[in-house]
């Protein structure tokens, strides 16, 4: 089943001195199938695996958290069928965080990034992409990181490979 899902909702908009006026707001318009034994993520940035996907039932999406919550969604993956956002909805196909080893890479080491041709860089500034390598022209220090040292989970296009240290 494909499902049209909202990454924005209606919202309450509030002029002063008066009552609500509601707007609906339609911005991100993907279509995602939802799967029964896939994995997505929620506005809430919760990861649930769908149970069931019945058609002929008005809540025919059963989710459930990795708490043990269930969320009983309409088919459109929404828990109030659209009309409201809760951090409950289904907002897009789960993917695991990348995982950066960076207690391996020396401290002046803050950034990484894959380049086109599949290796990874330590940047000790921030790099820009040109001729398919993330470089650092005229500042900073590069390192190339060595298999068993790369980024995990990463499964992207090398121009989304550019990650910060934390606390930087």
């Amino acid at each position: 089943m494909c499902y049209v899902v909202y990454n924005a909702c209606t919202i309450k908009l509030y002029r002063t001195g008066s009552s609500p006026v509601f707007s609906t707001i339609k911005i991100n318009l993907i279509t995602m199938k939802i799967e029964k034994g896939k994995f997505y993520c929620t506005r809430g940035g919760e990861k649930v695996e769908v149970l069931t996907t019945e058609r002929e039932a008005k809540h025919s999406i059963v989710a459930m958290g990795k708490d043990g919550s269930i969320s009983v969604l309409f088919q459109n993956g929404m828990l109030y069928d659209g009309k409201v956002c809760s951090d409950a909805d289904i907002i897009s196909e789960w993917t695991d965080p990348v995982e950066i080893p960076w207690s391996d890479y020396p401290t002046w080491c803050k950034w990484v990034a894959m380049d086109a041709d599949g290796d990874w860089c330590g940047h000790s500034e921030k790099p820009t992409s040109r001729n398919n390598r993330w470089l650092t022209i005229c500042v900073g220090v590069s390192l190339y990181i060595p298999t068993d040292y790369t980024p995990r989970n990463f499964t992207g296009d090398w121009t989304k490979s550019l990650f910060e240290r934390p606390n930087n």
